[in-house]
């Protein structure tokens, strides 16, 4: 037994603890302790450590738990990467980008600072134009780089966000369709939005980005866009899901989302529709990835009794009822197709 000291990374510092050598998992482990597996210590050789991947010390290569030092080039994502570089998708790490460069979190860039529009802008704080940062702030004789976040203001950031110049009646109100952080940047109060990382969850290469977006019942309440359904997944935040107005893609282009075919045409989302590729229910308008396809919900038809919302095959719960995706202006033959629970005279109503 000796003591093993992991080499620092970017991402947490070192530390140290109690192993020994090792040839198979079973003699590492420590009962009431965290999972322990023989894999590769800082030196190269076989020994106790945890199990992969770990706090940016130990990355998962050639199915064992390997430490960062020990791992070589291509294992960013676990591990981090040095100062002065970010991590690429493919775990290499790269140079980061200049003021106009191509990005996707603010540890892209040299300025630390990622626009809405995925490009390096000028560092917060710095003399800005409407051109290279998002909230670019102007007294008429100076200009100052205000940070885009709603969540960053006085007196919630340190500076240089919590100058008293950025407050949020200094930037821009967004459209519904248009890029967005936080619901403090939309018109109508509320980003759609969904967490991207490059690096590890909870890491500088993660942010949140999103669109704006309007609570609806039919398309005549969104402008020049489509009143849909998003599936709520049990557990998920409520103002994420269900009907909202989705901005129309008839060019197949959005400014945030992708462009995805609904019943009554192309919509910018985040969620795929049935038939689409994915990797887990929350890539899906239905709420289910199976087999790596988006696929219509198991679950009860409209009009049976449900208590949550995965009682049900469209995922909506109203009243004790299963109730169907249709919108306000649909056909109908009952309330239970409607997503509101009102049909009159065949047709669905907010």
């Amino acid at each position: 037994m000796y003591c093993l000291r992991t080499s620092a990374t970017n991402v947490v510092p070192d530390h140290q603890f109690c192993t020994r050598g090792c040839v198979t998992d079973d003699e590492c482990a420590v009962p009431g302790f965290q999972r322990m597996v023989c894999g590769i210590q800082p030196s190269g050789s076989r020994a106790c450590v945890p199990g992969c991947p770990y706090q940016g010390e130990f990355t998962c290569k050639d199915g064992l738990s390997v430490a960062c030092a020990a791992a070589g080039t291509g294992f960013c994502g676990d591990c981090g990467c040095p100062a002065g570089l970010t991590c690429l998708p493919s775990g290499e790490c790269t140079d980061k980008r200049d003021t106009g460069g191509p990005c996707d979190a603010d540890a892209d860039c040299v300025s630390n600072n990622c626009s809405i529009d995925h490009t390096c802008n000028v560092p917060l704080g710095s003399a800005c134009t409407s051109a290279d940062c998002d909230v670019c702030f102007s007294d008429g004789t100076a200009s100052y780089c205000c940070s885009a976040d709603p969540d960053c203001r006085p007196p919630g950031c340190a500076p240089p966000d919590a100058d008293p110049r950025c407050s949020t009646e200094t930037s821009t109100k967004r459209a519904d369709g248009a890029r967005c952080k936080g619901d403090g940047q939309c018109l109508s109060g509320h980003c759609l939005v969904r967490n991207t990382c490059t690096g590890p969850t909870g890491s500088s290469s993660c942010r949140m980005e999103g669109f704006c977006s309007s609570p609806c019942r039919s398309s005549a309440g969104c402008a020049g866009g489509q009143c849909a359904y998003t599936a709520c997944l049990d557990g998920q935040d409520p103002t994420q899901c269900g009907l909202w107005c989705l901005d129309s893609c008839i060019d197949r282009t959005c400014a945030a989302g992708t462009c995805t075919e609904l019943g009554r045409g192309f919509v910018c989302t985040f969620r795929a529709a049935n038939g689409t590729p994915c990797v887990s229910n929350t890539d899906c308008i239905s709420g289910l990835c199976a087999g790596g396809v988006c696929t219509r919900a198991d679950g009860a038809l409209d009009g049976s009794p449900c208590v949550g919302v995965m009682d049900c095959g469209s995922r909506i719960c109203l009243n004790g009822a299963c109730h169907g995706t249709k919108t306000a202006g649909d056909s109908c033959a009952s309330e239970y197709e409607c997503a509101s629970g009102n049909c009159a005279s065949g047709t669905c109503t907010g």
